[in-house]
């Protein structure tokens, strides 16, 4: 019978097309085992999707904890430039005010209470691994040479020295580019804690949505 003669006739007439399920489908078995089947799939798949998810989260936090501790090393060299810087502005006073009276090396202790610091922070700051090209890399630079520079005067009794050294501008510039690193590292910070909650709700959901089907079945 030909394609056309089957649309001519009445529609009672026509032949009827039927899905039929395959054989081995017919018995009951078969359609249990097939069940099984296509259920494990559906929760390997889940367990696919929950472990990229338990991963990316692992990432994030990982992300997050590696964040706050450089946070923590920036934040330490600062104190610790904070530290010499007014170890030294003292050091530097108690050498005016000794050639003022007649004292000698009332500064000394000072001198050295502001060398420690400063080793201390440029270890911290190395750690932390800035961009040498960077203006809080730079803000630093300046900073601890100016230190170094005033430490000298100290130790040569040259108290036009250790005055020429222009500390407040340093101490400007490093604190503007830290305040900037500051601020950036929190965007930072706040994006990935956004994307670990935003994982982890998505893992949620996806526990629940399989426990649904579970019970459903």
């Amino acid at each position: 019978m030909s394609l056309l003669s089957v649309i001519s006739l009445p529609l009672r007439l026509r032949p009827r097309f039927t899905l039929r399920l395959p054989v081995w489908l017919s018995s009951l078995r078969s359609q249990f085992m097939l069940f099984i089947v296509l259920f494990c799939l559906l929760q390997f798949a889940g367990v696919l999707l929950l472990n990229q998810h338990v991963n990316q989260t692992q990432h994030s936090l990982q992300q997050a904890s590696q964040l706050r501790e450089r946070l923590a090393l920036l934040d330490k060299a600062r104190i610790e430039l904070l530290n010499a810087s007014d170890n030294s502005h003292r050091a530097g006073i108690y050498l005016m005010q000794d050639q003022q009276s007649g004292s000698v090396d009332s500064w000394k202790s000072l001198a050295a209470a502001a060398t420690t610091p400063l080793q201390q922070a440029q270890q911290l700051f190395a750690a932390y691994q800035a961009k040498s090209d960077s203006p809080l890399a730079q803000g630093f630079v300046l900073l601890a040479g100016g230190l170094q520079e005033q430490l000298k005067g100290l130790a040569a009794n040259d108290i036009n020295a250790f005055f020429m050294v222009p500390m407040q501008a340093f101490q400007q510039q490093f604190n503007d580019a830290w305040f900037s690193e500051i601020e950036q590292a929190n965007q930072q910070l706040s994006s990935v804690n956004q994307h670990s909650l935003s994982t982890l709700k998505q893992s949620r959901n996806l526990a629940l949505t399989r426990c649904s089907s579970i019970i459903n079945r």
